[in-house]
């Protein structure tokens, strides 16, 4: 398991589930597995019906991913996060964002 990035997505209305995988054809025997959390607010650049410019206010969440050759488990996490300096409060709110 490695550790890829953490980052935020919008809009949070396509979200299926909390945790994704997402295949990557281009990696052979791995995929990308995403933990998505820290629901929160943002706004977002948009043009109203007369054409102006205006800001719109979307949901959004934060999320953690991974490259693995499996689903992983809680545990798995936990080690990958512990290693790229996650806290353990800040494990265990990713963690239990379902």
């Amino acid at each position: 398991m490695k550790f890829l990035t953490e980052s935020s997505v919008v809009p949070a209305s396509a979200l299926p589930s909390k945790r994704e995988k997402l295949p990557l054809p281009s990696v052979q025997e791995a995929d990308e597995y995403r933990i998505y959390f820290n629901e929160h607010k943002e706004t977002q650049p948009s043009t109203d019906e007369e054409g102006e410019e205006t800001e719109i206010e979307v949901t959004a969440y934060d999320y953690v991913s991974a490259l693995c050759d499996h689903e992983p488990t809680d545990e798995e996490w936990a080690e990958c996060l512990t290693a790229e300096g996650y806290t353990s409060t800040k494990i265990e709110e990713i963690l239990a964002s379902e």
